[in-house]
């Protein structure tokens, strides 16, 4: 999965409970989501108890994501801490965030000079346009909710930026767009098909195939399954670049 796409699922997975109330089942669900982890040992959560760090803990474990996030806290104090350890702290007012990292909060903030307060509040990065950061926050006035904030705007704390690219993978590149297609019924496809059958007896591939000429259902999963294993984005095309690399796969 690419890093757009993993901190995507990050901000989806917790912003569908925008919206829910202190004391709500989407609150609840929250705080079950943490507890049930038993990555904070020191404490369980309640009800009655500050929810916003709880709340950004619970998008990375819903995510599944705690490998690059090993700050599951229920406090903001101490989710700094970790994050220094795991060294993705970033002591920068000015930092322009990406989404699903956190942005802490100081309200005692002057706004003179970088702030280096203790933190009070947390919430999770959803995008930057312009010049201005959109948060979701759990215990944003008793309830899940939206806020805007200017880079480098007063009350900033700092952020914390789990490495992303550490577990991203790259997005396949299509081999081509042109070639035999689904649908396709011709010499050239039969052709194709011998060497997949030659393939499949070779189990480089597992796609049921017949010995027609006609470019069906099979040929299609066939087709992707050689461009899976040779890297390439499964588009379900097979043209001149596949035949060769096709060739160069059974002559191994």
């Amino acid at each position: 999965m690419t890093e757009s796409k993993l901190r995507k699922k990050v901000v989806d997975g917790i912003t569908v409970y925008n919206n829910s109330k202190k004391g709500s089942s989407g609150h609840k669900e929250i705080l079950k989501i943490f507890n049930d982890s038993g990555l904070c040992k020191r404490y369980k959560m309640t009800v009655n108890d500050a929810w916003c760090a709880t709340t950004a803990s619970a998008a990375y474990i819903k995510a599944g994501l705690t490998k690059i996030f090993p700050c599951v806290e229920c406090s903001c104090s101490r989710m700094i801490e970790l994050a220094k350890k795991a060294g993705i702290w970033v002591e920068r007012d000015s930092y322009t965030p990406k989404p699903a990292d956190l942005i802490m909060y100081d309200w005692d903030d002057s706004g003179s000079g970088d702030n280096t307060g203790a933190p009070e509040h947390v919430g999770i990065v959803v995008g930057v346009s312009g010049k201005v950061i959109k948060v979701f926050e759990g215990n944003k006035d008793n309830a899940c909710g939206y806020r805007s904030i200017a880079v480098n705007g007063r009350y900033i704390r700092g952020f914390v930026t789990p490495e992303f690219s550490k577990i991203a993978t790259a997005p396949a590149k299509v081999l081509e767009t042109k070639g035999y297609k689904k649908g396709d019924s011709t010499r050239g496809t039969f052709a194709l098909k011998q060497l997949l059958l030659l393939a499949k007896k070779k189990k480089l591939i597992t796609a049921k195939l017949d010995n027609s000429p006609t470019f069906g259902a099979g040929t299609e999963k066939a087709v992707n399954q050689i461009l899976k294993k040779l890297g390439f984005k499964q588009t379900g095309i097979a043209g001149k670049k596949l035949l060769k690399k096709l060739g160069e796969l059974l002559n191994k």
